[in-house]
């Protein structure tokens, strides 16, 4: 009899660790994907327009689209590897701010663990290896979208 309790005991606390080892590996790695960390060819390849900006203090510049044709991506490289991803949605209507709007339900609803600043026009999700900033702006009759990820 005491055997039978001792298995059942060490069966419980088998599946209780066997949960929590579980459910923290999907808290640390399901994360939204991006480009940090890639090196300078991978995002060549991913983003055949991608140009050359400039250099400055903070590291290499480069970005895909055109601001003025709706979404566009910018990315800060430093030492050939993404530090920094930003996509930016502008408009001179609402689409921006629906963007804005979806892309925060989308995110929230997934991650929501990870919601660090919830404003009406300004949030942040920390992740374990970056952070995810999203805003949304009007000024001179534009509108514009940002999301930033950084590490």
């Amino acid at each position: 009899m005491q055997s039978i309790k001792k298995s059942m005991i060490m069966t419980r606390l088998f599946f209780i660790t066997l949960f929590l080892c579980v459910t923290f590996n999907a808290y640390t790695y399901d994360s939204p994907g991006n480009n940090l960390g890639k090196n300078l060819y991978t995002m060549k390849q991913e983003f055949p327009e991608l140009r050359y900006l400039g250099t400055d203090a903070s590291g290499d510049r480069y970005q895909d689209g055109y601001t003025e044709e709706g979404i566009s991506f910018y990315f800060l490289l430093r030492n050939n590897a993404v530090v920094e991803e930003c996509i930016i949605c502008d408009s001179n209507d609402g689409f921006s701010q629906m963007w804005f709007s979806e892309m925060w339900k989308s995110f929230a609803s997934k991650w929501p663990y990870s919601v660090k600043v919830n404003k009406p026009f300004s949030k942040m999700f920390d992740f374990s290896t970056f952070k995810i900033l999203m805003t949304f702006s009007s000024e001179n009759g534009i509108n514009r979208a940002t999301i930033l990820y950084s590490r």
